[in-house]
């Protein structure tokens, strides 16, 4: 949850401000998916600092999160069934490595 309720960039201003290494965006809970209008607003205001996206990246996401996100924590998608709770399932690690092979070879 915010620290405090006020625009995201503006928070995200101040952590740069503040030298923090990078800016992590989240979406609600573990595994809900990130904004993508909250990373196009913080990388309106920071072109150039790392932000990383702190949860919800898929397969299906990974393409537009890239275009904006500098990196990201995967977690859940790794996990049987998209399950924080659960193993990790080796199948659904490598076919989204795949998918971000593909992104990185753009």
């Amino acid at each position: 949850a915010p620290l405090a309720m006020r625009p995201i960039e503006e928070s995200a201003y101040d952590a740069a401000y503040f030298l923090a290494d990078a800016v992590i965006i989240s979406g609600k809970h573990t595994g809900f998916e990130t904004p993508l209008e909250d990373l196009k607003k913080v990388r309106g205001v920071l072109p150039e600092y790392p932000i990383m996206v702190g949860s919800g990246m898929n397969k299906a996401n990974a393409g537009k999160i890239f275009e904006v996100a500098s990196g990201a924590f995967v977690g859940s998608t790794f996990k049987i069934d998209g399950d924080s709770y659960k193993s990790i399932d080796s199948d659904r690690v490598k076919d989204f490595m795949k998918v971000i092979k593909e992104i990185r070879n753009r």
